[in-house]
């Protein structure tokens, strides 16, 4: 009975999975249907895990940051370009913009590069000079070849484009008679009095030239290889033919003016003459050599100073060219510096004072030796020398300003002096500021307001100009006028022809121009329209010259002076920048 029950519930419970299952076996082997296909994404999709409470009463949740699930790149960067056009210095800034059209952030990376040294190659530790959407560039990349690159996480490709910035003019040379121009990538020209040909053919273009050195008989250019190249009179230096084999790793010339000769110093400390004068003699002793002086206005008297403190003199013994009378003392010099009268004065470590040369002009400074100690600094007139004592209290010597007697009682607590040919300001601690000397080089400041509260003082040819706390400038001198007076907290610098002369060239904070003196050096008409943005003016005997922020360069004054300096070759006028897309 129990077997007959136990069979008649397994038929029940079969007959029950059967209905439940339909009319499908269920122990027969079917193949699975496939999962439905669910798309990888290709962009990310930020997953933010849910805040979760602490279990502990009183703390606050913690809430985690979105996580970024990582993707391959899949987007495309499709442009790279710069706002804004790079001019001089007048237009310096740029910003990149990309396009990637299917990116879904702006997360651009851009790279500014420099090829600072010409080579093509862009270094990756020396060569950027900036990350970042915007670039303002300066001096020391005009001219050179600059590479802009863009990258975003979401790209499969990088973008680059180059752009180079035009060169100009940096740096105006002057002496006398001529002017010349170097721009930043090392071409050079002159203009103005040619006539002896001192630079070379008018318009002429010099290429890698890193200083100008000379004076109106003739020039030397060093050059970006440590080479001398020489132009002008054959007889007065501009002829180095027979000692340029030895004008190699130059990093001065030295010209002693009208005379004609030039001394280079190597970078080994040896020295190269050559010149109308015969000085090979000394040549054997210049060794080691630091620096050279030369005192010229009377005749060429020359000292080197070693880097061991010791002097070699030559030229013109009777200019300072012979010191054997000082030999012994001269020893442990840190400064050599020489007046126009052909005396020599040298500063010593101990802060004691050795001179030479012409007696009267303060080659002889027997009557003030005893208080020629704790020297720090030596200053000059055409003849006459100053020095400042540690304890602000200054020495003078030698004629015209040499005698400082009328303001001895005020020339304390000076702490720094500045000269024109026959005048000296110095300035105390307190901000007054002691003048004496000749009255047409400056040295009569008495139609100006109480000179206190002076911060700086400049000194030209003949005339100073000096700085109050509160921004106003006073200017007095020879031919100075009132033009300063007429706006006296907006004068940015002042100027004044070579050797002074009556003209004067005012450049104002807005950086416009003002020119008053003699007619034939003020006189800016061909100019005018073109003197605007104005940061630099050199002048010679007769002429001015202004440069721009922009590179553009006019010159004006007396014709033979200032002939050529607004024609100059298209190498050195201001030009746009130019855009490559593949390395140029």
């Amino acid at each position: 009975m129990f077997v007959m029950k136990m069979k008649f519930i397994s038929v029940i419970v079969a007959g029950i999975l059967l209905v439940g299952c339909g009319s499908e076996d269920i122990f027969e082997d079917k193949p699975k249907e496939p999962a439905p296909y669910v798309p990888v994404p290709t962009k990310p999709v930020p997953v933010t895990p849910p805040v979760v409470e602490l279990p502990e009463p009183g703390h606050p949740p913690v809430a985690y940051p979105p996580v970024e699930l990582p993707v391959e790149p899949f987007a495309e960067i499709t442009d790279l370009y710069k706002t804004s056009i790079w001019y001089g210095l007048a237009a310096t800034s740029g910003r990149a913009i990309a396009e990637c059209p299917d990116c879904t952030t702006d997360d651009y990376q851009f790279t500014w590069f420099a090829d600072l040294n010409n080579d093509g190659v862009f270094e990756a530790e020396t060569e950027i000079v900036h990350v970042g959407e915007s670039l303002e560039i300066d001096a020391t990349t005009l001219g050179k070849v600059m590479k802009l690159t863009v990258e975003h996480p979401q790209a499969t490709n990088q973008l680059s484009r180059y752009y180079v910035p035009a060169p100009i003019i940096n740096h105006l040379y002057l002496d006398g008679t001529i002017f010349g121009a170097i721009t930043n990538e090392g071409n050079a020209t002159f203009w103005g009095f040619d006539a002896y040909d001192a630079g070379g053919t008018p318009g002429q273009v010099f290429t890698s030239v890193d200083e100008i050195r000379g004076d109106q008989w003739s020039i030397a250019m060093i050059m970006k290889d440590g080479t001398v190249l020489t132009r002008g009179l054959d007889y007065n230096g501009g002829d180095s033919s027979a000692v340029q084999e030895r004008l190699v790793d130059v990093q001065d010339v030295i010209a002693d003016g009208v005379w004609g000769n030039r001394a280079a110093i190597t970078g080994s400390g040896e020295v190269v003459l050559w010149g109308p004068n015969d000085y090979s003699a000394i040549e054997d002793q210049l060794t080691n050599v630091k620096s050279i002086v030369v005192a010229s206005a009377l005749g060429p008297g020359w000292a080197a100073l070693t880097f061991d403190g010791r002097v070699i003199t030559w030229g013109e013994a009777e200019n300072g060219g012979d010191s054997s009378a000082v030999s012994d003392k001269l020893t442990d010099v840190v400064s050599v510096l020489p007046n126009e009268g052909g005396a020599f004065a040298a500063l010593k470590q101990d802060g004691t004072v050795v001179t030479w040369g012409q007696a009267q002009y303060g080659g002889d400074s027997s009557e003030v030796q005893d208080r020629l100690n704790h020297v720090t600094e030596l200053f000059a007139t055409s003849r006459a020398f100053f020095a400042l004592k540690a304890d602000g209290t200054v020495v003078s010597w030698g004629i015209g300003p040499g005698d400082s007697s009328s303001v001895e009682d005020k020339l304390t607590n000076i702490q720094t002096i500045v000269t024109t040919s026959g005048s000296v300001a110095a300035l105390r601690s307190d901000g007054e500021l002691v003048v004496w000397g000749n009255a047409f080089t400056g040295g009569d400041p008495s139609q100006t307001e109480p000179l206190t509260d002076i911060v700086s003082v400049k000194a030209l040819s003949h005339a100073f100009i000096a700085e109050k706390s509160d921004g106003k400038k006073i200017a007095w001198g020879n031919g100075i006028g009132a033009q300063i007076e007429s706006d006296p907290y907006n004068v940015l610098s002042l100027h004044s022809l070579y050797e002074g002369y009556d003209c004067y060239a005012v450049i104002w904070k807005d950086l416009t121009v003002s020119v008053w003196g003699q007619a034939y050096c003020s006189d800016t008409s061909a100019v005018e329209s073109e003197l605007y943005d104005i940061v630099d003016i050199v002048a010679n005997i007769g002429a001015f010259t202004a440069r721009s922020k922009d590179g553009r360069v006019m010159t004006w004054g007396s014709a033979g002076y200032a002939e050529g300096g607004n024609s100059l070759p298209i190498e050195f006028t201001p030009q746009a920048e130019t855009e490559y897309e593949t390395l140029p």
